[in-house]
């Protein structure tokens, strides 16, 4: 992978794509595990409402979520982290985080 002036990188090759879908995967699984651990459900509620009836996108639910009830993701905007809590939070009223409604 080459790293660019501009700070982007540049993938070089379908394996260092797989390396890099592995280790999303694996982050994924990690804030899920985190968003499990840190959910009830009023905190469901509260994710619901940000990103079903206010739109927020999943960097913004996970910054909000961080500034209210904690968690150790990094960025405090992190997309992954975002989605993980949604779905989790979507576990909660039986629905389903990658429905219309939660996207």
């Amino acid at each position: 992978m080459k790293k660019h002036a501009n700070g982007l990188y540049e993938i070089e090759s379908s394996e260092e794509m797989k390396k890099l879908a592995q280790q999303a995967r694996d982050a994924y699984g990690g804030y899920r595990r985190e968003a499990r651990a840190l959910m009830t459900p009023d905190r469901a509620a509260f994710v619901r409402q940000l990103r079903v009836e206010n739109s927020y996108t999943w960097r913004a639910v996970a910054r909000d979520c961080r500034e209210r009830f904690g968690g150790t993701w990094l960025p405090l905007s992190n997309q992954l982290a975002g989605m993980a809590l949604c779905e989790v939070a979507a576990e909660f009223f039986g629905e389903h985080h990658a429905d219309e409604k939660w996207n």
